[in-house]
């Protein structure tokens, strides 16, 4: 193993995060969801665009008069799409999609030519695989158009069984969700869990979405431990990572928020949102880290949750990084893929 559990650590981030006791003010990306939608309507909606939550480095813009970066920005132009035609994200609609309306869709003035999204032409064909595999599998009798909650009934609230029924398992047919890890699968799963289409019961199959902001926060912070020198040194000069380096990162990654979890008792999907609104905000990869000032600027964490920020990271006190240029340098893998 070239990376651990530092077991230590985990307890000490744990108390930190008991002791902000912070509250959630809702998950913000679960506001894009488009008004006056029905349930089954938002499930799709987020099927369709939990598929394509990968590669948004340096995705920014304003939109209607707001400045929105990464996720934020991408699924805005998909919710101005959805209010214009509410059921372009469907299973008959998506399967069916071209380039240029796709295009369209992500760009301010709705002309393809001028599209913000990167590999779009990847993103179109992962969209065509989940609607045609939607109609091919869970199509019925009725001409429903929404089939994505009859893929999340199919699966008798269980996330993985032996027969390969349940959630992650059906998903992992879908190029969009064939990520080992699940990191989109998690993010799908916390939109719908918050939607109440679906509690697992099987919930220690349940992890973490592990993006690239939270690899990064975890390995800053300590809650994993790069043991092998050299693949420390590739992390801190953000050298080229092959897949494999990126699925063992993840993996002890994701075992370590596992950890946190249990010790902190905090729900895993309010966990997800506070080392992913720290890591955008106080620890992004662009910019110099929030470890002892802040000007408060382009701020996710306070959005998130009912806090006042003093004007340093919330985590400072407790974060190695914050002392120690050796684990403040890391950064997460670099490589290209749709995993996130």
């Amino acid at each position: 193993m070239r990376l651990e559990t530092n077991d230590h650590q985990v307890e000490r981030v744990a108390r930190r995060l008991v002791e902000l006791n912070w509250k959630s003010a809702g998950f913000p990306a679960l506001e894009a969801a488009p008004p006056g939608h029905q349930p089954d309507q938002m499930v799709d909606f987020f099927f369709f665009n939990s598929a394509l939550l990968f590669d948004f480095y340096g995705l920014e813009s304003e939109l209607d008069g707001e400045y929105l970066k990464g996720s934020d920005l991408f699924l805005a132009f998909a919710r101005r799409r959805a209010i214009q035609e509410p059921d372009f994200f469907t299973a008959a609609r998506m399967a069916e999609l071209s380039l240029e309306e796709y295009q369209a869709a992500y760009a301010p003035d709705g002309d393809p030519a001028h599209t913000l999204i990167n590999r779009a032409q990847e993103r179109v064909a992962i969209l065509r695989d989940l609607g045609q595999g939607l109609l091919r599998d869970y199509r019925g009798a009725d001409d429903e158009p929404y089939l994505s909650p009859r893929l999340l009934a199919a699966c008798n609230g269980r996330l993985r069984t032996p027969e390969g029924t349940g959630l992650l398992d059906r998903l992992a047919n879908f190029e969009g969700y064939n990520d080992p890890h699940f990191k989109k699968a998690f993010v799908f799963l916390k939109a719908v869990d918050n939607l109440a289409m679906f509690h697992p019961q099987d919930r220690d199959q349940l992890f973490i979405p592990v993006d690239y902001h939270l690899i990064r926060m975890a390995l800053r912070t300590g809650l994993v431990t790069v043991t092998d020198p050299t693949l420390a040194e590739q992390l801190r000069n953000q050298r080229d990572a092959s897949q494999s380096d990126d699925l063992e990162i993840r993996q002890g990654v994701k075992l370590a928020y596992k950890a946190l979890e249990h010790i902190s008792g905090i729900a895993v999907f309010v966990l997800d949102e506070m080392f992913w609104t720290i890591g955008r905000s106080c620890c992004h990869y662009s910019r110099p880290t929030r470890c002892t000032t802040c000007d408060l600027t382009d701020c996710s964490v306070m959005k998130s949750f009912d806090y006042r920020c003093p004007g340093h990271c919330p985590l400072a006190t407790v974060c190695l990084g914050a002392g120690d240029e050796t684990y403040r340098a890391l950064f997460e893998p670099h490589l290209t893929t749709t995993f996130y």
